[in-house]
């Protein structure tokens, strides 16, 4: 499969809400225990509990749909993030109403990719001889597929303007914004998750050097040899099975390096309401899913609890 047929969202703030689940840990150097409560026996005891610039080594957020790859890995990814809201107080995302409605993707795929874009921008060159279709899905305020993009991409650069613009739309403003992945941006990410916000990642599945793909983000921890490593949906299955990737930098032969992180955060909280909101910035390469970044300065601390974690 290519690498940019992938991809990448629930009412009430119910405690047992499900949306993530154990398996994706097998294999990662994370200690599973066979019983206990929580991410399935997940041994957090076995975790640090102490982190330099952050107030806990861990942290998974519940209720997070995982959708598989539909039409772009950017509409994809920005629908798990908006879908999280969507249950967790933010209803007016999606047509689907509640976890058991908004987990299917069935039920919300045309708020990601909406049938007229499909059938105009899916083709390579656009088909000409179609209107521009009406702006009611993340793919048509993202731009996905659009000349000169070939099908499924998406420009970092309209990532954060375009899932506000698609917020606002649907009458639930949020704030939206992107920056380069460093070291120094781990520290905001862990504050970020602990604030039940989840977030998108552009990284680099084949360790070429190049960005090639959009993934939601939904938790941290750091193993106990230092390294720190990020939970995510890979937007190739359909099932909640956390996929757990070591955080590093994009570089030739670092699989799943981080290029970028786009944070998105309701409207009105107190993360949000200091974070500039993003647009479009220089062009930063190309790849399969998207290129291009904005680089703002923003403040994230003491970010209000508007959702689930199941490690709480």
């Amino acid at each position: 499969m290519p690498a940019y047929q992938a991809s990448v969202a629930p009412a009430e703030d119910d405690e047992n809400l499900p949306g993530a689940s154990g398996d994706g840990l097998a294999g990662t150097g994370f200690p599973l225990s066979t019983s206990g409560t929580g991410l399935n026996g997940f041994a957090a005891a076995a975790l640090p509990q102490g982190g330099a610039g952050y107030a806990r080594s861990w942290d998974l957020l519940s209720g997070v749909p995982a959708y598989q790859w539909y039409h772009g890995c950017g509409p994809t990814a920005a629908a798990s993030v908006l879908g999280y809201y969507d249950v967790h107080g933010y209803p007016q995302y999606f047509n689907a109403q509640g976890w058991d409605a908004v987990s299917q993707m069935q039920d919300v795929e045309d708020q990601i990719s909406s049938p007229a874009h499909n059938v105009k921008y899916d083709p390579t060159p656009d088909d000409a001889a179609l209107p521009v279709p009406p702006e009611t899905s993340l793919a048509d305020f993202l731009h996905t597929s659009e000349n000169p993009l070939g099908y499924g991409s998406t420009y970092l650069s309209n990532m954060a303007p375009g899932i506000e613009a698609y917020a606002a739309m649907r009458g639930a403003p949020v704030v939206a914004w992107s920056e380069d992945a460093t070291a120094s941006t781990w520290t905001e990410i862990t504050q970020q998750i602990l604030g039940d916000h989840p977030m998108i990642f552009l990284v680099d599945t084949n360790g070429d050097g190049i960005t090639d793909h959009f993934v939601p983000v939904f938790g941290f921890a750091t193993r106990p040899d230092g390294s720190d490593w990020f939970a995510a949906y890979t937007t190739w299955h359909e099932n909640e099975s956390v996929d757990w990737f070591q955080f590093k930098p994009m570089a030739a032969g670092n699989d799943w390096g981080v290029g970028y992180v786009t944070f998105v955060d309701p409207a009105g909280t107190a993360g949000a309401s200091s974070a500039p909101v993003g647009s479009p910035g220089a062009s930063a390469g190309k790849a399969a899913c998207a290129s291009g970044f904005v680089d703002p300065q923003t403040a994230s601390a003491g970010l209000p609890a508007v959702g689930n974690h199941w490690l709480a």
